[in-house]
C-alpha cells in the first residue's frame, strides 16, 4: 500500500515538473468551465490532449481519441455548413463562421496555422489522429473566404500570415469556402461536412494544459500502478441485476452488479446496450418544409399576377396573351393587332366578298316578296298562289288534297257512323216491374219467388219450409240388420230367395230380386216415409236406395222391375213385429233433425221464366231511344246528321261548301291562275341585269384604322395594367415572347425569402433547437446518442466512454423491502433435558441426531468465483460422538482463524481495538476490532484472548501468530482440541473476503466427508426487483458417515419417516435422530455399512500430525506475504 502511494506521489511530482507553471501566463478560461451558456458540457468533457505551445493552448476533439459518436465527445466536430443560400446570395445564417461569432463553441476556435513552426507542432502532436483532407479525419483551420470576389482571410476577417496551399494555388471564385487540413499539412478549400479530428486553440495556457516538449527530449514517466483489485464480494449501497440466461436464478456471474454513478444518474451495467443516434426534425418557419437536396426550408411562393395575367413557372414572369380588341388578331410578325374590315351594308343586304362574283365588293341581297310570294327571276316579279277562303264561321276548313272546304258532319244526338251515314246512339233497355237489366246476359232478371214461410234453396232449386214431424209405429226385428239407412230408427235382417218369373230367371243382386237383366227403378225414400203398408208381407225388402243427387244408402222400400210389374211370388224369411214409434212426415216431405219435416215446392216467376241453372227469374227487355228512332237491323238509335251551308258527301263522309280565291295585295292572273307582284328592294334598287337588289357599301374598322394598302384594319398592341397590382409598372409588351409581360409578386411565409430561378422557392435555413447540430447527410438535427433501443422509457447515460442504457433499475438492497433472506434453522437438539438422580434422561432420547445445515454455491453473497459448498478438507471421523461435538470442533477452528487474522491486523496496524473487556485478574474476555476499511468485529472468549496476546507479544509475523494460538489453546484449557485446525486454511480464506461463513465451512467439510444427506436447493437471498441472487444447498449433517448411512437406509423402513425418508423441504429439513423405539425397529441386515468401515479411522494419526504442521506453515506464509 505504501509503495503504491509513494509511486503515485512521484508520478504527480514528475507531471508538475513538466508543466511549466512558472513560465506561461494562464488562460482566461478553465478546462472545467462550461463551453457555452446553452450546455452543461465542459471543455475537458469534449476535448483531449490540452497542450500549451508558444503561448496558446491546443486541443483535439475527444471523438478523435475515443472514437465515440455521442455527446460530449463530438461537440467540437465542426462542420462548415455552407448553405445554398449562402452560396447563391451571400446570406449566412448557420455556417461555422456564424456559429463561432454567436459563441456556440465558447473561447475555442479552429486552429490558426500562422507559421511553419506551428504547422510542424500540430503535425507532430496531433498528426496520429489526422487523415487526408478529404476524409472526416481532418480539421478545419482559421481560414475563410466570404461570398463574392474576395480572397481568403482569417475567420475574423484579418489577413493570413502564413498559407500552405497546394501547387494549383487558392480558389479565386466567388463562392464562400472553409479550409481544411489533413496529416500532410496541405490546405484544401471548398469542402464541407463534419470533421471528427478537429483541432482547436485557446489564447494563453489553460489550467489543465501541459507545455509541449519535443517527444525526443524526454522519456515519459511510467504509468501509475494499477489499483488493487476490488473485493468480488463487496456490495455498495446501489445494486441491480437481471436473470440474463433465463434459468430462474439471477446469481450467475455477470447477472448482478454495482450501479455506476454517471453524470446522468445511477447506471446499471447488467443487460445494458449502447444507445443509438438521436435525431430530431429541424424547425422550419410556419408554412415551409425541409427540402433535403438543398438542405433548406422551402415553401412554394404564392405567385401573384395582375388581373388577366398568369404565372409562367419557366421564366418566373406574369404573362398574358395579347388580346386585340374588337375580335382582332395579333400578328406576331408585324407585332400589331389586325382585323378584317367590316363591310357594312344596309339592313338585309350582304357584302359579296367573292372576287369571282359579278357582284363582288357590293352590298347585295336577293329580291324579296311580300305576303309569302316567291321571286321569279325569269319574270322579274313575285308570284304566289291564291289563298282559298272557307266559311270558318260554320267550321269549314280548306283541304289542300281535295281542294274543297270541308268539315265533319254535325250530330246533335249520338255520333256519326260512316257505315250508316247517320248519327247513331245505343238504345236503353227497359225491364218489366221488379226486373233489372243484366248486361252480361243481355236480359232482365230478378230473384225466384217463394211462398210465404219458405226460402229458396239454391241446391235443390226449391222453396223450402220446416214443420214438426208426427209419430207412428215402426217395424222391429231381431237380430238387427247392418242394412240401415243413416236416418232409419230400425231395420230387419232378411233372407231373400228369388224364384223364376214369367220373364225368365230371377237373379239376386244386393238383396233384391229382378227378372232377367231389366233395370231397377228405385223409389224415393220420401215416399216410403208416408206408406202405411209396412206391416204387409207382400212387398220385397231392398237394401239399396239412392237420392236425387246420387248419394246411396240402404233402406226398406217396395221394389219394381223395369216393366212396372211388382215382383210377386217373392219369398221373404224372417219374422216381423211392430214395436216402437218413429217420427214421420207427410208424403213429399223429408224428416230432418229427428223431429222436423222439410217440404219443398217449386218457385214462381211472375211475368217471366225460371232459370234453375242461374237460380233467377228472367224476362226480355224493350229497347228505347231518347232521340231518333230505334233501328232493329243495327240495334241502334239513329238520327240524320246536319251540314250548315253545305252538303254531305257520303263518299268522304264530310260536309262540303263553296271556296273563295284571295290574292291579298297581289293581283290575280286568271290565265296563270295565280297571284303576282313586283319584287321588293328596301333601301336599295332592283337590278334586272343581275336579278338582285343592290345598296350602298360602308367600310367599318371600329377603333382600328383602315389601311387600303393592306386592305385591313390595323392597331398597335396595348397591354392592360392592373392598377391594384404591385408590379403593374413593369407591364410591357415583349417582342421576344410576343406576349404581355410583368414581374411576379412573390408572397412568402414569414421568415422565408424568395430565391429566384433556378430555385424559384421561398427559403430559410433550417434551425436546430438547443444544442442540436444540423446534419445534411441525415437531413435532421443530431442531438447525440440519446435513444435507447430497448425502449424510450430507459435513459441513456455515459458509461465507459459511450452512451448506454439499461432496462434494469438501481436500488439499495439495504432499504426496507429491497432484500428478502431465507434463513435456515440450523439449531440442533442439545443433551440438556431433565434427568433423574441417577443421571437417566427423563425426556425424549434421539439416537444419531442430525443438524440442518446449508452451504452456498457461487452467487451474489459469496462471490461468483467462490463455491462455499466445495472443500478440499475433510472432517475426520474423530470429531466426537455426536453432531454437537463435531460443530464445537469446527467452531474452535473458526476461532483459531479469527486469532490469526485479527491478531496479525492488530500487529501490522491494519486494525485497532475500539473497546475491550477484562476480568478482575486482567484476562481479556472480549474486544471490538475496527479495520482500516471501517469494518467492526467483536471477538469474545478464547478468540479475544488469543488475538490480544498476538498484539501484546511484541513479536511479528509467525512468532506473533504462534503466541496468539498458544494463548487461545490455554484459554480453552484443552490444548488437544487444536488438532481440528485442519480447517484453518479455509477459515482464513473466509476472513480474507471469500464470502463463506462458518456454516458454509462446516457444511462443506462435512459434506466432503460424506456426513451429510442432500435435501435440495432454496433461495437464500432474493431481491424483489431482480429475483433470486443467492441460492443455498440444504443438508442434514451428522457426526459421522455411519450416522448418515443409517439414516439414509433406515428412514425408508419406518412409517414415521414417510414418504421418501421424511427429510422435509430445503427451507426446513427434518434432521432429527431416531427415538429408541424407532432405532430398535430398524432392520440392520438391510443397511449396508461397507462405505463407512472402509474409511473410518484410516491414517488418522498421520492426518493429525500433518495438519498441525500445515497450519503453522501456511499461517506464516500468509502473513509474511502481506504488504507492510
Amino acid at each position: 500500500m505504501l509503495s503504491r502511494i509513494a509511486y503515485s506521489i512521484l508520478y504527480a511530482v514528475l507531471l508538475l515538473s513538466l508543466s511549466g507553471v512558472t513560465t506561461t501566463a494562464q488562460a482566461v478560461v478553465s478546462c472545467q468551465d462550461t463551453i457555452s451558456t446553452g450546455t452543461t458540457y465542459r471543455y475537458i468533457d469534449a476535448l483531449a490532449f490540452f497542450t500549451e505551445f508558444n503561448g496558446k493552448t491546443y486541443a483535439i476533439a475527444k471523438s478523435a481519441v475515443s472514437g465515440s459518436q455521442s455527446l460530449p465527445d463530438i461537440y467540437f466536430d465542426f462542420s462548415a455548413n455552407i448553405s445554398r443560400e449562402y452560396l447563391m446570395t451571400g446570406t449566412d445564417t448557420a455556417s461555422l463562421k456564424r456559429m463561432l461569432s454567436l459563441g456556440q463553441f465558447g473561447a475555442a476556435k479552429p486552429v490558426s496555422v500562422d507559421s511553419q513552426q506551428t504547422l510542424d507542432f500540430l503535425i507532430k502532436r496531433y498528426g496520429t489522429y489526422l487523415g487526408t483532407a478529404t476524409s472526416d479525419k481532418s480539421t478545419y483551420i482559421d481560414a475563410w473566404k466570404e461570398f463574392g470576389p474576395v480572397g481568403f482571410t482569417a475567420v475574423d476577417g484579418s489577413g493570413l500570415p502564413f498559407t500552405k496551399w497546394p501547387a494549383a494555388g487558392a480558389y479565386t471564385g466567388q463562392d464562400p469556402q472553409a479550409v481544411v487540413m489533413g496529416s500532410d499539412g496541405i490546405w484544401a478549400s471548398g469542402l464541407d461536412g463534419t470533421r471528427s479530428s478537429q483541432i482547436v486553440e485557446f489564447p494563453g495556457k489553460l489550467d489543465c494544459a501541459l507545455s509541449y516538449i519535443d517527444p525526443g527530449t524526454i522519456t515519459p514517466p511510467p504509468p501509475p500502478p494499477p489499483p488493487p483489485p476490488p473485493d468480488p464480494n463487496a456490495i455498495n449501497n446501489i445494486m441491480c441485476g437481471q436473470d440474463l440466461n433465463n434459468n430462474g436464478y439471477a446469481g450467475d456471474p455477470g447477472e448482478t452488479a454495482n450501479c455506476i454513478q454517471t453524470t446522468q444518474g445511477q447506471f446499471c451495467p447488467v443487460g445494458s446496450t449502447e444507445c443509438v443516434e438521436t435525431y430530431t426534425a429541424p424547425v422550419c418557419p410556419a408554412g415551409s418544409t425541409l427540402e433535403t437536396t438543398r438542405d433548406m426550408c422551402q415553401a412554394t411562393a404564392q405567385n401573384v399576377c395582375g388581373s388577366g395575367y398568369t404565372w409562367d413557372s419557366g421564366i418566373d414572369k406574369c404573362i398574358a396573351t395579347v388580346v386585340c380588341p374588337e375580335n382582332g388578331t395579333f400578328n406576331p410578325v408585324a407585332d400589331r393587332c389586325e382585323k378584317l374590315v367590316q363591310n357594312d351594308c344596309p339592313v338585309g343586304y350582304t357584302y359579296d366578298a367573292n372576287p369571282a362574283s359579278q357582284t363582288y365588293d357590293r352590298c347585295v341581297k336577293s329580291a324579296t316578296c311580300t305576303d309569302g310570294g316567291a321571286f321569279i327571276a325569269a319574270k322579274d316579279r313575285c308570284e304566289k298562289a291564291w289563298m282559298p277562303v272557307c266559311d270558318t264561321a260554320n267550321g269549314y276548313a280548306y283541304n289542300g288534297t281535295t281542294g274543297k272546304c270541308e268539315r265533319s258532319p254535325i250530330c246533335t244526338y249520338g255520333s256519326y257512323n260512316a257505315t250508316y251515314n247517320l248519327c247513331v246512339q245505343p238504345f236503353v233497355p227497359s225491364c218489366p216491374s221488379g226486373y233489372s237489366y243484366n248486361s252480361s246476359r243481355g236480359r232482365c232478371e230478378k230473384a225466384p219467388e217463394c211462398p210465404t214461410g219458405t226460402t229458396y234453396n239454391v241446391v235443390t232449386n226449391k222453396c223450402d219450409a220446416i214443420t214438426g214431424a208426427s209419430s207412428q209405429q215402426v217395424l222391429s226385428c231381431s237380430p238387427q240388420s247392418f242394412l240401415c239407412a243413416p236416418y232409419a230408427d230400425s231395420c230387419c235382417n232378411v233372407s231373400i230367395s228369388c224364384p223364376n218369373g214369367p220373364q225368365g230367371q230371377v237373379s239376386v243382386a244386393a238383396n233384391y230380386c229382378c227378372l232377367g237383366s231389366d233395370a231397377i227403378t228405385i223409389q224415393s225414400p220420401l215416399d216410403l216415409l208416408t206408406r202405411t203398408e209396412l206391416t204387409s208381407t207382400g212387398y220385397a225388402l231392398s237394401a239399396l236406395q239412392c237420392d236425387s243427387v246420387g248419394n246411396c244408402s240402404y233402406y226398406f222400400m217396395d221394389r219394381y222391375c223395369a216393366d212396372g210389374s211388382p215382383a210377386s211370388a217373392w219369398m221373404l224369411s224372417g219374422s216381423f213385429t211392430m214395436a216402437s214409434t218413429q217420427m214421420v212426415c207427410p208424403a213429399g216431405q223429408a224428416l230432418i233433425n229427428g223431429n222436423q219435416c222439410l217440404s219443398a215446392t217449386n218457385p214462381t216467376c211472375s211475368g217471366g221464366n225460371f232459370d234453375p241453372n242461374m237460380d233467377v227469374c228472367w224476362a226480355t227487355y224493350t229497347p228505347t231511344c231518347t232521340q231518333g228512332t230505334y233501328d232493329s237491323a243495327s240495334g241502334l238509335c239513329i238520327l240524320a246528321p246536319s251540314c250548315p251551308n253545305g252538303t254531305l258527301n257520303t263518299t268522304t263522309d264530310l260536309c262540303e261548301a263553296t271556296i273563295t280565291r284571295d290574292c291579298g295585295t297581289y293581283s290575280f292572273d286568271a290565265a296563270a291562275n295565280l297571284c303576282f307582284s313586283s319584287p321588293v328592294c328596301a333601301n336599295g334598287a332592283y337590278d334586272a341585269a343581275f336579278n338582285v337588289c343592290q345598296a350602298t357599301l360602308t367600310r367599318n374598322c371600329g377603333t382600328y384604322s383602315w389601311s387600303q394598302a393592306d386592305f385591313k384594319c390595323l392597331q398597335p398592341v396595348a397591354c392592360p395594367k392592373d392598377p391594384a397590382f404591385s408590379q403593374a409598372v413593369t407591364t410591357s409588351f415583349s417582342t421576344t415572347l410576343d406576349k404581355c409581360v410583368s414581374e411576379v409578386q412573390h408572397d412568402c411565409p414569414a421568415g422565408t425569402t424568395y430565391t429566384p430561378l433556378p430555385i424559384g422557392k421561398c427559403e430559410a435555413v433550417p434551425i436546430c433547437s438547443g444544442a442540436g447540430i444540423y446534419n445534411p447527410q441525415k437531413d435532421s438535427c443530431f442531438e447525440g446518442f440519446n435513444t435507447c433501443p430497448l425502449g424510450t422509457q430507459y435513459a441513456c447515460m455515459e458509461y465507459q466512454g459511450k452512451m448506454q442504457c439499461s432496462p434494469n433499475p438501481c436500488f439499495n438492497p439495504g432499504a426496507p423491502g429491497s432484500e428478502v433472506t431465507t434463513t435456515l434453522d440450523e439449531s440442533m437438539l442439545q443433551n440438556d433435558g431433565p434427568k433423574d438422580a441417577n443421571g437417566n434422561c427423563l425426556g425424549q432420547i434421539y439416537i444419531f441426531n442430525g443438524k440442518a445445515s446449508r452451504c452456498r454455491p457461487p452467487g451474489l453473497t459469496v462471490g461468483y468465483l467462490n463455491n462455499c459448498c466445495e472443500s478440499d478438507k475433510v472432517a475426520s471421523e474423530d470429531t466426537g460422538t455426536s453432531i454437537s461435538t463435531a460443530v464445537q470442533g469446527i467452531q474452535m477452528a473458526y476461532e483459531i482463524g479469527q486469532v490469526a487474522y485479527y491478531g496479525n491486523a492488530l500487529v501490522t496496524g491494519a486494525a485497532q481495538i475500539s473497546a475491550i473487556s477484562t476480568t478482575a485478574t486482567g484476562a481479556v474476555t472480549s474486544m471490538t476490532v475496527v479495520s482500516a476499511a471501517g469494518t467492526t468485529t467483536t471477538l469474545s472468549g478464547a478468540a479475544a484472548t488469543g488475538a490480544y496476546a498476538t498484539m501484546a507479544s511484541g513479536a511479528t509475523g509467525a512468532s506473533a501468530i504462534g503466541a496468539g494460538l498458544q494463548a487461545y489453546a490455554a484459554a480453552l484449557l484443552n490444548p488437544a482440541t487444536i488438532i481440528i485446525a485442519v480447517v484453518v486454511l479455509v477459515v482464513m480464506k473466509v476472513l480474507m473476503g471469500s464470502g463463506c461463513d462458518q456454516g458454509d465451512i462446516q457444511t462443506g467439510m462435512q459434506n466432503a466427508a460424506k456426513d451429510c444427506h442432500y435435501v435440495g436447493d432454496y433461495c437464500y437471498k432474493k431481491w424483489p426487483l431482480v429475483g433470486c441472487v443467492q441460492k443455498a444447498k440444504s443438508f442434514c449433517c451428522f457426526n459421522s458417515k455411519m450416522a448418515r448411512i443409517i439414516h439414509e437406509q433406515g428412514r425408508p423402513q419406518l412409517q414415521s419417516f414417510q414418504p421418501n425418508g421424511g427429510w422435509g423441504v430445503p427451507e426446513a429439513p427434518n434432521c432429527r435422530g431416531f427415538t429408541p423405539d424407532e432405532f430398535q425397529a430398524l432392520d440392520f441386515s438391510r443397511i449396508d455399512l461397507s462405505e463407512y468401515f472402509e474409511d473410518v479411522q484410516k491414517d488418522l494419526a498421520t492426518k493429525i500430525d500433518g495438519s498441525q504442521q500445515t497450519i503453522m506453515q501456511n499461517i506464516q506464509n500468509k502473513y509474511q506475504a502481506t504488504p507492510k
